[in-house]
């Protein structure tokens, strides 16, 4: 094959054009790709055209045409343009002056989009080696803007100057306006926030608004504190008409060790002082399986807890806890303190200390399972002190006959050494012993075809323990008993070690369950206890009194995820129903009903309120992508009262979070102060957690 020389030089000269520029760029360590590249006469300037990119570490640019300077290694981009950047910000113009490295940027008329959520549009834009980009002149939202949308966004920030530091990951604003509608609402010379799309900084939270009959009216500032990587602090103030609060959470989280302490504190300009409470929560991991557990409570008074809203509950459980975990065997040594907050009662005893040790294993080649459980427990009051040694064998055992036959057999025996001390000094020694044997015995019927499968289980269980007298003096943990189909084949509804049922007794229940395709099912079960003989050991009202005690009835219904119904209910022997408690629940989509009946005529219940008969209902609905809705009422139907009630409506999309909370606690037996709170809430997107997408357009922002 023959060239000519013209044929030769042509095909040198191109591929010198195109070699050259590498490697001027090369010596910024830079890539360059374009559609043309041509290297001008005095070898000082590169331009490229069509398509050009630029990749220069972790950033890359990319433009119409480009021109490189040797000399000065700067370069004058023409667009339309685009940076990005290793962070996740891209930055649009037309024109711009830049260093070779892509670290130092002069540009005007520019756009600039964070996390593909927050952008800024900014008259003129400065970026300097150290990693600082100042806007000029500018304007931000992450709310979406829609070219034929005449309106301005939700919300947006125009500021004088807006600082982004890189290393810092933060923006600082100078002499910014907030506006809301296009209206300016707010004026700060100065605020400094996290770059979007960081979840995690200290500064200020959203505050919110607060009305309420007994906080008054005002305003409540959170301030978030990231102290490491694994802890953090939020104070927030809350200042009203009527009073000042101070609430407060250190929350750390390590491999091994996590704590939760939460605290409230009212000034107070009395005596007093001030009034509040801390509340310490958390565990710890040792070698050798031992944990810590530990959940205390410190208050001024009880009314505290209740008048603020930090919980409606009966009483507040201290207890500290170490336990070991082995092979078949468990360890615990604890101290707990209950602080009764409603009930006028005398001073709670201390339990010091709880030791509890529980081992399992398996003989005759495990057939048998024995079960040890040994205990010490300590009750310290103020004027008795109360030390009981407990020690408990169970042997147990479960067998399937040919025929289908379930046959289970126990023998336990409970033996319990009392120390008691009293007033003047008065000491006294009790020794209670417990033997139990039970037999059981159940046949599952079972029937399956292609679509569902039903099964009818009758069950019975006869029950020995002999009466033991012991003094009243020793029952400190089964005062009160409960019967339900939890516990409807156990063989102590008592529920502590100082008290046991005696006598010969049968529990006996009968279910049916009946489970379809689709995940459908309902079912029932029927129980009762049938006492063969029985002692003087329940009280004239209780549920369990007599030779037959109360039906035991209960129910469910399942269809698919969408509707679930169950129903428990206790009736006497004269079909007077005693107690009854109904839950259903309602789901459909993004949106779900639940309610709760409850109806009590049991003795155990208060004077004041001889039957109980008790509604809740609440709900959730997800109106749309963006609309959120919430309620709860509980009602009293026996006094025809409205105990409390609440409802909420939140409002999220890209750029705003907006919150609206009403709630109002009615007077009722729960002995809690009436309370009507109003609370809104309004936070602005972009900055922290990302939000949810909108479908809206976007187009730059008019400065």
């Amino acid at each position: 094959m023959h060239f000519s020389l013209f044929s030769i030089f042509t095909h040198f000269a191109t591929l010198l054009c195109i070699t050259i520029p590498t490697l001027i760029l090369s010596e910024s360590k830079l890539n360059l790709i374009a559609d043309q590249v041509t290297i001008s006469k005095n070898n000082q300037q590169v331009i490229a055209n069509g398509n050009v990119q630029i990749i220069a570490g972790k950033r890359q640019l990319f433009a119409k045409k480009i021109i490189y300077n040797r000399n000065t290694e700067q370069i004058i981009v023409y667009g339309p343009l685009e940076i990005l950047d290793h962070n996740n910000m891209r930055v649009l113009a037309q024109s711009a002056e830049m260093s070779s490295d892509l670290k130092t940027i002069l540009s005007k008329e520019v756009r600039a989009l964070f996390q593909d959520n927050f952008q800024i549009s900014s008259k003129e834009i400065h970026r300097n080696p150290e990693g600082i980009t100042e806007f000029k002149s500018s304007m931000g939202t992450s709310c979406k803007i829609c070219e034929n949308e005449a309106a301005p966004p939700i919300w947006n920030i125009k500021s004088k100057s807006i600082l982004h530091d890189k290393a810092a990951r933060s923006l600082v604003f100078k002499n910014a306006w907030l506006e809301l509608g296009g209206i300016p609402v707010f004026y700060t010379p100065y605020i400094k926030t996290p770059e979007p799309g960081i979840t995690r900084a200290s500064g200020l939270l959203t505050p919110s608004l607060i009305s309420s009959d007994l906080l008054g009216i005002g305003i409540k500032q959170p301030i978030f504190f990231a102290l490491t990587e694994n802890s953090d602090l939020t104070v927030s103030l809350l200042k009203t008409n009527e009073t000042s609060l101070i609430e407060s959470e250190l929350r750390a989280l390590l491999p091994d060790e996590s704590l939760n302490l939460k605290g409230a504190l009212e000034p107070l300009l009395s005596k007093e002082k001030f009034k509040g409470f801390i509340r310490a929560e958390g565990e710890k991991k040792f070698s050798g399986n031992v944990h810590l557990d530990y959940d205390v409570t410190l208050l001024t008074n009880k009314d505290f807890l209740m008048k603020y809203n930090y919980g409606e509950t009966d009483s507040i459980p201290n207890n500290i806890s170490l336990t070991r975990f082995m092979n078949y065997r468990s360890e615990k040594l604890q101290s707990y303190y209950f602080q009764s907050l409603r009930t006028p009662t005398a001073k709670e005893p201390l339990v010091l200390p709880h030791l509890y040790n529980q081992s399992v294993s398996s003989l005759a080649d495990g057939r048998v399972i024995s079960s040890k459980q040994s205990s010490l427990l300590g009750l310290i009051e103020k004027e008795k002190k109360f030390l009981r040694l407990n020690h408990s064998i169970d042997l147990s055992s479960k067998k399937i006959s040919k025929k289908g036959f379930i046959i289970g057999t126990s023998a336990t025996l409970s033996g319990s050494i009392y120390n008691i001390w009293e007033e003047k000094n008065n000491n006294s020694q009790y020794v209670a012993l417990y033997p139990v044997l039970s037999t059981d015995l159940s046949f599952p019927m079972i029937k399956q075809s292609p679509n569902r499968k039903e099964v009818i289980d009758p069950r019975i269980q006869l029950v020995y323990s002999p009466l033991t007298q012991v003094s009243e003096k020793t029952n400190q943990d089964s005062v009160q008993l409960d019967f339900d189909r939890t516990n409807l084949f156990s063989t102590n509804r008592f529920p502590g070690k100082d008290k046991q049922e005696s006598g010969i007794w049968i529990n006996s229940s009968i279910s049916y369950l009946n489970v379809f395709k689709g995940n459908q099912s309902f079912g029932a079960e029927i129980g009762q206890i049938i006492r063969l003989v029985e002692f003087d050991q329940f009280s004239p009202s209780s549920i369990l009194k007599g030779r037959k005690s109360d039906f035991l009835l209960s129910g469910f219904f399942e269809y698919s995820d969408l509707v679930r119904l169950n129903n428990s209910l206790l009736m006497s022997n004269e079909l007077n129903l005693r107690l009854s408690e109904t839950n259903l629940s309602l789901s459909h989509g993004t949106s779900t009903l639940s309610g709760n009946l409850l109806y009590s005529s049991l003795a155990e219940n208060s004077k004041q309120e001889a039957k109980i008969t008790e509604l809740t209902i609440s709900g959730t609905s997800q109106i749309n992508d963006n609309w959120n809705s919430v309620f709860d009422v509980r009602h009293d139907i026996a006094n025809n009262q409205t105990i409390s009630t609440s409802a909420g409506l939140t409002f999220e999309n890209e750029c705003v979070d907006f919150s609206l909370n009403l709630s109002k606690r009615f007077g009722s037996s729960d002995n809690l102060p009436e309370d009507t709170r109003f609370e809104i809430k309004f936070d602005l997107g972009g900055f922290g957690r990302k939000r949810k997408s909108s479908t809206s357009c976007t187009k730059n922002l008019s400065l």
